[in-house]
C-alpha cells in the first residue's frame, strides 16, 4: 500500500490541447503589444499608415503558410500526374481505336484484283478483319459457327431431298465445321496475300508473310490448328510442289505464271487450296482453260462417282482451249504424270493416287 502523504504527480496534458493553450497565450501577447503601440501613437502623435497591412499580420501569414504539412502538397502533385496519365492513357487509346478502325475498314473494301489476270474481285467481307490480318478467326465467329462457303450442286442426282442421307450427313457436322473454320483461315489469308503480291517481290518474303497469317489467324498450336504444308509457288514450267527455301532470291517476275498453293487445318481436318497468278494477257486462255477444269471437275465430284468421269470431264474441258505466245498457237493439255491424290486427317499427300487423263487405246 501506497502512502497517503506522497504527492500526487501532474496529469498529463494531451498534445493537441497543450497546442491550443500555447496558441491562444501568444494571440494574447501580440493584442497586448498592438495596444502598447497604440497608446505610444496617441502620446507622440504619429498616425499609422493607412491601407498598410501590418508587420505583425504578414509574419502571422507566413507562419500559416509555412505551417501547412508537405504531405499535402505531396499528395496534390501525386494527384497532378495521375490526371496527366489518364489523359495520356485516354488519347492514346483513341488514337488505337482509330488506327484500328481504319485498318478494318481497309480490309473491309472490296478488293480490285484488275492487276491480276482472269482473277475476280473480292466483295466487302462480312468478316472484321485487319490489314495485315491480326485477328483470329475465332474471335470473329463467337459462336464457333463459321460460314458456308461457295457451293457447287453435284451434276448428278442431289441428296437434299433424301432424309436418309441428310441424318448421315448430320453425323460430320462437328468436322465440317472445324474444315470451315479452316477454310475461313484460307479464304482471309489469300485476299490479302492478293493485295501484295506484286512483281518485284521475293518469294520467299511473300511466302513468310502468307504462312505468318495463317498462325495469326488460326491460333496456330502443333496438331490443333495451324498449316497443313509449306506455301509453295510453283513458277512456270514447275507444275507444283515447290517451296522456296531462306536464302533463296528469286523474285516474281512481270512474265512469270506462278501458282501459290498453301494449306491449313484444325484437328488434322486439311484445307488444300491454290490459285495461279499472272500480270501478262498472253496467258488468259491457260489461266481460263484451268479454271473451267476445276469447277467441270467440282460438279461431278460426289458420292459414288467414278474418277475416270471425273478425269474424263476435266481433260475435254482444258483441251477446249489454245493459247498464242509470241505468235504461235499452242494447244493446251493437262499435265499426263501429274496425279490427284488423297487427303486423308493428317495425311497431306496420300500415297493413293488417281489418275485423270484417258489413255489412247490403239
Amino acid at each position: 500500500m501506497e502512502s497517503a502523504d506522497k504527492e500526487k504527480e501532474p496529469e498529463q496534458v494531451p498534445a493537441k490541447e497543450e497546442k491550443l493553450i500555447e496558441g491562444e497565450q501568444t494571440k494574447k501577447k501580440k493584442k497586448k503589444k498592438k495596444k502598447k503601440k497604440k497608446k505610444n501613437q496617441e502620446q507622440t502623435g504619429e498616425t499609422p499608415a493607412e491601407n498598410t497591412p501590418d508587420i505583425e499580420e504578414k509574419k502571422e501569414e507566413e507562419e500559416k503558410k509555412e505551417d501547412v504539412p508537405k504531405e499535402g502538397a505531396e499528395e496534390g502533385e501525386k494527384k497532378k500526374k495521375k490526371k496527366k496519365k489518364k489523359k495520356k492513357k485516354n488519347a492514346e487509346g483513341e488514337e488505337k481505336k482509330e488506327e484500328e478502325s481504319k485498318k478494318l475498314e481497309e480490309f473491309d473494301k472490296a478488293l480490285d484484283n484488275s492487276v491480276f489476270r482472269k482473277l475476280g474481285d473480292w466483295k466487302s467481307g462480312p468478316f472484321k478483319q485487319t490489314t495485315p490480318p491480326t485477328i483470329p478467326v475465332d474471335e470473329q465467329f463467337p459462336d464457333n459457327i463459321y460460314s458456308i462457303g461457295e457451293i457447287v450442286e453435284y451434276a448428278k442426282g442431289s441428296r437434299k431431298d433424301n432424309e436418309e442421307a441428310k441424318a448421315k450427313e448430320r453425323l460430320f457436322n462437328y468436322d465440317y465445321n472445324l474444315m470451315r473454320k479452316a477454310a475461313e483461315v484460307h479464304r482471309q489469308v489469300r485476299r490479302y496475300a492478293q493485295s501484295i503480291i506484286r512483281p518485284g517481290k521475293k518469294l520467299i518474303d511473300l511466302c513468310d508473310e502468307i504462312e505468318n497469317s495463317v498462325r495469326r489467324l488460326i491460333r496456330a498450336d502443333k496438331l490443333e490448328a495451324g498449316l497443313a504444308f509449306p506455301c509453295g509457288t510453283s513458277v512456270n514450267s514447275c507444275a507444283a510442289h515447290f517451296a522456296p527455301n531462306p536464302g533463296d532470291n528469286k523474285i516474281l517476275k512481270e512474265n512469270d505464271v506462278v501458282k501459290f498453293d498453301f494449306g491449313t487445318h484444325c484437328k488434322g481436318l486439311l484445307i488444300d487450296c491454290a490459285w495461279t497468278v499472272a500480270f501478262n494477257p498472253t496467258y488468259d486462255n491457260l489461266l481460263q482453260a484451268s479454271k473451267d477444269a476445276t469447277y467441270t471437275g467440282l460438279k461431278l465430284c460426289g458420292i459414288d462417282a467414278r474418277f475416270d468421269e471425273i478425269g474424263e470431264a476435266i481433260q475435254e474441258a482444258m483441251e477446249a482451249y489454245e493459247v498464242e505466245i509470241n505468235g504461235k498457237t499452242y494447244p493446251i493439255h493437262p499435265i499426263r504424270n501429274l496425279n490427284g491424290h488423297l487427303v486423308e486427317r493428317y495425311h497431306v499427300n496420300n500415297f493413293w493416287e488417281h489418275r485423270f487423263m484417258l489413255e489412247k487405246v490403239s
